[in-house]
C-alpha cells in the first residue's frame, strides 16, 4: 500500500499566519524594533547625517550600513526566538519577549552573519556588470541565486535560536527542512516582495517626489534636519517593514517543523 504524499507548504496559509503573528506580536516586535532598528537609525543619522546611508554616502555610508546590518541581524534573531516560542508554547508578554529574545539571540546572530557574508558574495556580479559588459546577465544570475539560496536557507536563523545550533548546523537544518518546499518558498518570497512594492513606492513618493533619482534623493536628504517630517516617515517605515520581515523566517520555520512532524 502506497504511503500518502508528504504534506506541502501552503503559501496562502503561511501568508495568513505571518500577518496574524505580526499583528498579535506587534507590541513586542515594535518594542524590540525601537531598541534595534529605530534607535540605531536615529543615532547614526545624528552622527553622520541623514544622507549617510544613501547612495553616495562614501565611507560614512559603509559604517552606517555595517552597523545597521548587524543591528538588523540581532533584531531578526531575537524576534525569531520570541515568535517560535509564542507559536509553540503561548504568546510571551512584551517584556519577556524582548529579554528572552535578546538572551537567546547569539546563535541566530552568528548564523545571520554567515548568511550576510554569503549574500554579499552573491551580489558581486551587480558591481561587475558594467565592467564586463554582460548586459544584465550577471545580475539576473545573481538574483536567481539569491532567491534560491534564500528559499533554501530561510529558516536557518530561527533554527539556530530555537535549537541552539552553530551556524553550519543551522544551515544544514534549514536545508533539511526546506527540501521539497523550496519552489513554494520562492513563490512565497516573490508574493511578499510584490505585496510590499506599492507601500514602499508610496513612501518613496512622499519622501522624495515623483521624479526622484538616487542622486537627487541623496542631495535632498543632505539638507534635512531632525524636524523634517519626511525623515521620521523614513525612520518609522523602516521600523514597520523590519518588523514584518522579521516575522517571516520564524513562521516558515514553525510551519516546516509542523509539516515534518505531520508527515511522520
Amino acid at each position: 500500500m502506497l504511503s500518502p504524499p508528504a504534506p506541502r507548504l501552503n503559501i496562502a496559509d503561511t501568508l495568513r499566519i505571518i500577518t496574524r503573528v505580526w499583528w498579535h506580536e506587534f507590541a513586542s516586535v515594535t518594542l524590540l524594533g525601537f531598541l534595534l532598528v529605530l534607535l540605531p537609525d536615529v543615532v547614526l543619522a545624528l552622527a553622520f547625517g541623514p544622507a549617510a546611508g544613501g547612495i553616495g554616502g562614501g565611507d560614512d555610508g559603509t559604517i552606517v550600513w555595517t552597523v545597521l546590518g548587524v543591528c538588523l541581524m540581532l533584531y531578526g534573531a531575537a524576534v525569531a526566538f520570541g515568535i517560535v516560542v509564542g507559536l509553540r508554547d503561548g504568546q510571551l508578554r512584551p517584556g519577556a519577549f524582548v529579554t528572552a529574545g535578546l538572551a537567546a539571540a547569539k546563535p541566530g546572530l552568528l548564523t545571520a552573519l554567515v548568511l550576510g557574508t554569503a549574500a554579499l558574495l552573491v551580489s558581486v556580479p551587480f558591481a561587475l556588470d558594467d565592467r564586463i559588459g554582460s548586459h544584465g546577465l550577471l545580475p539576473m544570475v545573481s538574483l536567481a541565486l539569491l532567491l534560491f539560496g534564500t528559499a533554501a536557507l530561510l529558516p536557518a536563523v530561527p533554527a539556530a535560536v530555537a535549537e541552539r545550533l552553530a551556524p553550519i548546523d543551522a544551515l544544514k537544518r534549514a536545508a533539511e527542512l526546506t527540501r521539497g518546499h523550496r519552489s513554494r518558498l520562492a513563490g512565497l518570497l516573490l508574493v511578499l516582495a510584490l505585496g510590499l512594492l506599492p507601500p514602499i513606492g508610496l513612501i518613496q513618493l512622499v519622501m522624495f517626489g515623483p521624479h526622484a533619482t538616487p542622486d537627487s534623493a541623496f542631495k535632498l536628504q543632505e539638507n534635512w534636519t531632525f524636524v523634517e517630517p519626511r525623515l521620521w516617515i523614513g525612520f518609522l517605515s523602516d521600523l514597520l517593514f523590519a518588523g514584518l520581515a522579521a516575522c517571516v523566517p520564524p513562521v516558515v520555520y514553525s510551519e516546516l517543523v509542523r509539516l515534518r512532524q505531520a508527515g511522520r
